[in-house]
């Protein structure tokens, strides 16, 4: 199961590697809100490192999105 946890990750750190920039970064945001206002807000940043895609790191903040509705 090691084997296929760390290749999922491989495969995904390859795909996110496409994202970024001369710089070997890249930095994103996004926000909207839900029907009831609610906003719902995120920022994507990722760090190719020295060796990308092994190196490579993500990191999503969802700072400014509203809080969680309860279960109905």
């Amino acid at each position: 199961m090691g084997h296929i946890q760390d290749n999922a990750e491989y495969a995904v750190k390859k795909a996110l590697q496409k994202f970024l920039g001369h710089d070997n970064n890249f930095f994103g945001a996004f926000a909207d809100h839900l029907d009831d206002g609610t906003p719902v807000k995120a920022t994507v940043s990722i760090d190719g490192g020295d060796d990308p895609p092994s190196t490579l790191t993500i990191t999503v903040d969802f700072t400014g999105t509203g809080t969680q509705h309860p279960e109905r």
